[in-house]
């Protein structure tokens, strides 16, 4: 649900910013989170876990649409949406953390790259050999 979540809201990043450098960042960021998002698919599906269809709307945070849009119109949209951007991957990045330990190896794979993507998105290092 949280990745749903973070899926759309970076992406509002490519549709409403005015910086090219932050419209790049979210288009990167969207390629990346929709791989991600397509491997956690198949791990709930291998496990017989079926996503509601309505998911991303049922989890969509109107909070962070709110700020965005008064950001918006207060001429400091990317300002705003690079502040939310940082706080979401990070997040994300947590999460990711504490699901891990309960994976399956071949799981623990998949979810170590997600980690490392999100670090990456986040202009973090990370600890690949």
């Amino acid at each position: 649900a949280f990745q749903s979540e973070l899926k759309r809201v970076i992406a509002l990043g490519s549709d409403r910013s005015r910086s090219a450098d932050t419209k790049n960042k979210s288009l990167t960021a969207t390629y990346t989170l929709e791989s991600d998002y397509q491997q956690t698919i198949k791990i709930m599906n291998a496990r017989g876990i079926k996503a509601p269809k309505d998911l991303t709307a049922r989890y969509a945070g109107t909070q962070t649409d709110q700020e965005l849009d008064s950001a918006d119109k207060a001429n400091n949209f990317d300002a705003k949406y690079e502040e939310i951007y940082t706080e979401k991957l990070t997040k994300y990045k947590a999460k990711l953390s504490e699901v891990y330990p309960s994976l399956k190896p071949t799981e623990q794979a998949i979810v170590k790259k997600q980690s490392d993507n999100a670090k990456v998105l986040l202009g973090e290092a990370t600890d690949t050999p």
